[in-house]
């Protein structure tokens, strides 16, 4: 009958380190549980993939290749240059504009139909004489760029 029986301490060691496991063990279960539903979602879309290029040669014109057909599709609205160049935007921006477009958003038919350039807000404050710039010693400087770099 004494072989089963603990003391307090030891009870409470074994509670303390069995509800630790427990909520470890669960929450190895939401991460798995989460890495399941993001590869069943990329397993979908590249099946989703996979049938359109199936697809795609039965409508389109057995002579042209896949890279010149999906280069046709996938610029239809050569408009936005030049008012884009009004602006000044170049040619660079504009196709780092539409890799990031279609990087983010994941649509093979996409296009950017225009790009403006946003107008600099107001200012709030009344123009005010600016104050002398202060000097830092390099290690003040140092310190504030480590302390404030991003993330």
């Amino acid at each position: 009958m004494g072989m089963f029986l603990m003391e307090a301490t030891q009870l409470q060691i074994f509670t303390a380190i069995s509800a630790v496991a427990a909520i470890a063990l669960l929450a190895i279960l939401v991460v798995l549980r989460g890495t399941l539903q993001k590869l069943n979602e990329l397993n979908e879309k590249h099946e989703e993939t996979l049938r359109r290029a199936q697809a795609a040669p039965a409508t389109a014109p057995a002579t042209a290749p896949a890279s010149a057909r999906q280069t046709a599709t996938a610029a239809p609205a050569p408009l936005a240059a030049p008012a884009a160049a009004a602006q000044g935007i170049t040619g660079e921006i504009l196709a780092v504009i539409a890799a990031a477009a279609y990087t983010l958003y994941d649509v093979p038919a996409s296009a950017i139909q225009s790009v403006t350039l946003a107008e600099p807000a107001p200012l709030a404050v009344a123009a005010a004489p600016a104050p002398a710039p202060r000097t830092r010693s390099a290690w003040a400087t140092a310190g504030l760029l480590e302390n404030t770099r991003p993330f």
